[in-house]
């Protein structure tokens, strides 16, 4: 009968153990997870404060803010990360269409429009943006047609036929015709080169002033009728300012400070919901993973009795 109560208890006694010790690293793990959080404020004892209070991540709030803003503002939003989404077909086609929707039927005149959504500094940048790119889109396109070439075939042939039959015809042979062209030429692509866009800005900067004073749907006609898409002249300025300004931008924004001023801002309870929002499954792995350490070791105590 002894013998037989022996039995029972050791049976007990292998199931318990383990148990035991789950419990323990449960609870324990459990403590020191709500232990990151609470308590809010430091408990005092007379003037002794008990250790480990306030929490973890209530004592270490502003250390904790700071950390994420550096790795937002210096590693997660970067100027090739920002720049790639800033400039992708997805947000461009965005752009496009909200512009041609502004444009479609607005009576507004351009400069009432911009004068009420930019400040006039702005407003002045970007009249000085677009006029600066058009002008050396008209240089380029000037230089891809061979314009300097064209132009001095021209002022060949015109001397040709004005001298034609007469004296200076029998001097001005072909050889001597065809360098005095490729001097032409070469002078002329040199000067477009060197001055065209100082030049050209003038014109396209008195255009633009016109332009202003139409409603955005008479530009919009203006452009297409034109064989111009106002969408794509938009576009290639807004994808200029981004491409050559987005490093300033980044600069001006400090979004390192913006986040942490913004992590200093939340409520303990707010930052809380925050971490347990992105960290709920990995903080109750980490309480189970105690329950589990516990059994085991229980489980080993026991075997080495």
């Amino acid at each position: 009968m002894k013998n037989r109560k022996n039995g029972v208890t050791m049976k007990y006694t292998i199931f318990i153990t383990p148990l035991i010790g789950a419990l323990i690293g449960y609870i324990t793990n459990y403590i020191a997870v709500k232990m990151l959080f609470r308590p809010l404020k430091p408990i005092m004892i007379g003037k002794f404060k008990v250790p480990f209070t306030p929490g973890i991540i209530p004592k270490e709030k502003p250390r904790l803010a700071k950390a994420i803003g550096e790795i937002v503002g210096r590693r997660l939003v970067t100027k090739d990360g920002l720049e790639t989404m800033l400039l992708s077909d997805n947000v461009k086609e965005t752009l496009r269409n909200k512009i041609s929707g502004i444009f479609q039927n607005s009576d507004t005149t351009l400069e009432h429009f911009l004068a009420a959504n930019l400040s006039q500094e702005k407003t002045d940048s970007l009249r000085e943006n677009i006029t600066t790119e058009f002008t050396k889109h008209i240089v380029i396109t000037l230089q891809q047609a061979n314009a300097a070439e064209l132009l001095a075939k021209e002022i060949i042939g015109s001397i040709k036929e004005h001298f034609q039959g007469g004296f200076l015809a029998m001097m001005l042979n072909d050889s001597l015709l065809s360098s005095i062209e490729g001097q032409i030429s070469k002078g002329l692509n040199s000067y477009l080169e060197n001055h065209g866009e100082e030049i050209i800005k003038p014109y396209v900067t008195a255009e633009y002033d016109k332009m202003a004073n139409l409603s955005l749907a008479d530009v919009k006609a203006f452009t297409v009728k034109h064989d111009l898409a106002i969408e794509d002249m938009l576009l290639h300025v807004y994808e200029y300012l981004i491409r050559n300004n987005l490093d300033k931008i980044i600069t001006l924004l400090k979004i390192d400070q913006i986040a942490q001023e913004q992590i200093n801002q939340m409520d303990v309870l707010e930052l809380e919901e925050l971490i347990l929002s992105v960290m709920k499954k990995e903080l109750n792995a980490i309480v189970n993973l105690g329950a589990l350490i516990g059994f085991v070791l229980g489980l080993i105590n026991l075997l080495l009795k």
